[in-house]
């Protein structure tokens, strides 16, 4: 029989994983980073009510204006995708490209592989292709900005207001509400609980 060890994240010590029940946490021996908490887990059911509000929010948006700017009777309309085309059309294509795949790709990308990811569980199918995806769900979450993104825009107004007239859009409440999608799963999802979901019925 194999066992199994952890490894902190923050100082790289091997250790045997403890025994916890409700309430409880494990930490690192050497550098007391929390490696578990009991406490930190919402339920298959609530996690995936989070990640059908965050497909809900997603489509309205990309697809509906995040700011209105009123200059001189020119009225303006953008969203996120228009703004990635007047990054590409002004030469600036790798910021185009960044911001592309970390505010449009990488969240569709997130809510999708995990959806599928607690279907596999509740299924009990498809287990092995279930742990890949969830190897890939945490790569992606380092690249995902969603908040520096919204900094962004909040910055951006800012420095039109003295300028322009500004009004968010439809698409910045739907935004927002992406975020505090992403957010809540974020808080929610205990990944030790999920190994061993996926490992104890493989």
């Amino acid at each position: 029989m194999t066992t199994r060890i952890w490894l902190c994240p923050e100082c790289d010590l091997a250790m045997t994983p403890p025994k916890l029940v409700a309430g409880t946490s494990a930490q690192c021996l050497r550098c007391n980073h929390i490696l578990v908490d009991a406490n930190k887990h919402g339920s298959l059911s609530q996690l995936m009510a989070l990640i059908i509000t965050g497909l809900l929010f997603y489509i309205p948006a990309n697809a509906f204006p995040i700011l209105s700017l009123s200059l001189m009777g020119d009225e303006q309309h953008n969203t996120v995708l228009a703004g990635v085309l007047a990054l590409y059309e002004d030469e600036y294509i790798f910021v185009a490209f960044v911001v592309f795949f970390c505010a449009i790709l990488i969240p569709i990308i997130r809510l999708v592989v995990l959806f599928f990811i607690i279907i596999a569980i509740k299924k009990r199918k498809l287990l092995r292709v279930a742990r890949t995806l969830f190897r890939l769900y945490h790569r992606l979450g380092e690249w995902g900005m969603l908040e520096i993104y919204l900094l962004g825009i909040l910055v951006a107004i800012v420095k039109l207001v003295d300028i322009a007239s500004v009004y968010p859009g439809m698409g910045m409440m739907c935004f927002i509400g992406l975020m505090l999608s992403e957010i809540g799963i974020s808080l929610m999802l205990n990944k030790h609980y999920f190994w061993e979901l996926l490992e104890d019925q493989s």
